[in-house]
């Protein structure tokens, strides 16, 4: 008798223990509506969740264009089923969902070419596919950085890299990366302490009119051509500068090195030829 109510309530006990578990576990579990609405109030809600004013300001900003006529009902669907990929995949309210929507709004905006937005969402796609989700954020952190304010790498607190002008395209495949065209490239220092409406950065690194490939995981890129000048230390741009040929460089430093480039100076009759090291350091 004694046995038979010990296996009774041992039994009672793994039921309890069972329904426990089950309901621990669906803790947390979110799945969007799918009618535009709906997710608008349950993203809200969601993403309030986390660094609530950021993500607050930025909901403000991106309701009215997701339910504008910018975002066709194709693209409303595409971004609520990546949505509910990404919390599926227990990646973050902020900065991850933030940086997917940041990004696939300014895609939205500013009517960035189709093929390219295509392959953005392939090479996310495919990040997600791969049990470490590290690569899928540091994915969607370099998009949303580079699609909002023109920044590439950002990931380290006393410098930034970016670019301006030309053109960049996402492609997709075995290592996704973005291709860059015509663009100026920048290497600035982040400034200790700024004043209200001042500039933040300082003694920046640039490379003007350079194409590169940029592996967004690795922070590496693959560099061709471009003119170095020296005018923030008071040299004409149009009198002393170099051209430089293929470069690569790591991101996650402030150093830029080529092997082969042509030096134009004044002082000189013809051209000089030789390797050049270009860096930018703090100086304050």
């Amino acid at each position: 008798l004694a046995n038979g109510m010990i296996n009774k309530i041992m039994k009672t006990k793994c039921i309890v223990l069972l329904t426990l578990l089950i309901g621990f576990s669906s803790v947390g579990q979110v799945t969007f509506n799918t009618d535009k609405e709906k997710f608008i109030k349950e993203v809200s809600k969601f993403m309030s969740g986390t660094n609530g004013k950021k993500t607050k300001e930025f909901m403000s900003v991106f309701t009215p264009v997701f339910m504008s006529n910018e975002y066709d009902e194709q693209k409303k669907s595409e971004l609520i089923t990546m949505c509910n990929t990404l919390v599926a995949k227990r990646l973050k309210a902020y900065p991850d969902m933030y940086n997917y929507m940041s990004a696939h709004m300014n895609f939205v905006q500013k009517k960035h070419d189709a093929t390219s937005f295509s392959e953005w969402n392939k090479s996310l796609n495919a990040y997600l596919a791969i049990s470490n989700v590290k690569k899928a954020k540091d994915f969607l952190q370099v998009s949303s950085d580079l699609m909002v304010d023109g920044f590439i790498y950002t990931t380290n607190k006393k410098f930034v890299w970016g670019q301006r002008g030309g053109t960049f395209s996402f492609k997709s495949g075995k290592k996704p990366s973005i291709e860059f065209e015509n663009i100026t490239l920048f290497c600035k220092i982040k400034k200790r302490t700024v004043k209200r409406n001042e500039d933040p950065y300082f003694d920046s690194l640039v490379v003007y009119n350079t194409n590169g490939t940029y592996d967004p995981v690795l922070n590496k890129w693959q560099g061709k051509d471009g003119r170095v000048t020296w005018e923030k230390v008071g040299l004409k741009p149009d009198e002393i500068f170099a051209d430089i040929t293929t470069y690569n460089l790591s991101m996650k430093t402030t150093k830029l090195s080529c092997g082969k480039v042509t030096f134009h100076t004044p002082y000189f009759k013809e051209p000089l030829e030789g390797k050049l090291t270009e860096f930018t350091a703090k100086v304050q």
